[in-house]
């Protein structure tokens, strides 16, 4: 099964960094208008705004953050269709405050290694053996998938994967 599906699609590692934005660009881009911008804006006064009740503090206040980080894309192709992919670390995690004993705490952290890839079938998990890594090997076991061939479509999977881990824990 796993040899099938990466020699179905015939990936390579695609040569743009990852860390860059992809090389094209699909779609349409938003066009700014005269309307949507307004040069008025230093000629409005200044003037305080004031609640009209007085706010109340929650006990608890959670400052939440993530990261997505793309590991490596892939290219591929199969009967002339090409084909997009990913490997993926997503990490949530959170800081607690309560507010009423001035205390703080680290809530458990969401970390998932994830494949997304442009295809009907899902890729099967896999993992990377790392000799010299320290946390042993890398398990790649969370599986997105999408058939809209776009080069930015296994990147917005993982994007929500990140958020849909983040709901899930906190």
């Amino acid at each position: 099964m796993i040899s099938n599906f990466w020699q179905n699609y015939h990936f390579g590692i695609d040569p743009w960094a990852a860390e860059y934005d992809i090389p094209i660009r699909m779609g349409e881009e938003a066009e700014a208008t005269e309307q949507s911008i307004n040069c008025d804006v230093e000629g409005i006064p200044w003037a305080v705004c004031r609640p009209l009740d007085e706010p109340t503090l929650p006990e608890r206040v959670t400052f939440i953050d993530g990261r997505r980080r793309v590991d490596v894309r892939l290219v591929g192709n199969t009967e002339g269709q090409v084909v997009y992919g990913a490997f993926a670390t997503v990490a949530v995690g959170a800081v607690q405050v309560n507010l009423a004993t001035q205390q703080s705490g680290f809530l458990d952290p969401v970390l998932r290694r994830v494949l997304a890839f442009t295809t009907v079938e899902k890729a099967p998990s896999i993992r990377i053996f790392c000799p010299q890594g320290e946390q042993g090997d890398l398990h790649y076991d969370v599986h997105l998938n999408d058939p809209v061939c776009e080069p930015q479509k296994p990147l917005s999977l993982i994007q929500n994967r990140m958020l849909e881990a983040l709901m899930e824990r906190f």
